[in-house]
């Protein structure tokens, strides 16, 4: 009789726990126009059952600027927060495969992540929302 309470148990559990830290796994994109230049971000991302993150990330312009780099993170409370470096001759990171530390932090609601970074000079933590991308294809 006890299994039969168990299962049910279990499967509540499982619910709940996958609520509450949902997947990042996915190719995410966000694009932007300012003036005659159009830029975007993707970022590739592959979470592990223990909620680390390891992927890749781009950003470019219309105009020809932009960098690439690999990211690395974990997710905590539904919140992800990444680690960024950088591949090739544009560093906005540290090279790989050191990792430069983010002041941000993202958030999943459906198909949406929705980025927020701390203001620069608050003494608290003060956050706001940046760039929001679109999940392009899963993984």
């Amino acid at each position: 009789m006890l299994r039969f309470y168990i299962l049910p148990l279990l499967v509540l559990i499982s619910a709940c726990v996958s609520e509450k830290n949902p997947s990042f796994t996915g190719t995410w994109f966000h694009a932007d126009q300012s003036g005659d230049s159009i830029g975007g971000r993707q970022i590739i991302l592959e979470q592990s059952q223990d909620l680390t993150v390891l992927g890749e990330w781009s950003e470019g312009t219309s105009t020809g600027s932009g960098g690439s780099g690999k990211v690395r993170g974990r997710v905590h409370n539904n919140k992800l927060f990444l680690s960024y470096c950088s591949e090739g001759d544009i560093n906005w990171y540290r090279l790989c495969p050191e990792y430069t530390d983010s002041k941000s932090y993202f958030i999943r609601k459906n198909n949406r992540l929705f980025e927020y970074y701390q203001v620069a000079g608050s003494k608290e933590d003060l956050y706001k929302q940046g760039d929001v991308f679109k999940l392009i294809k899963r993984r």
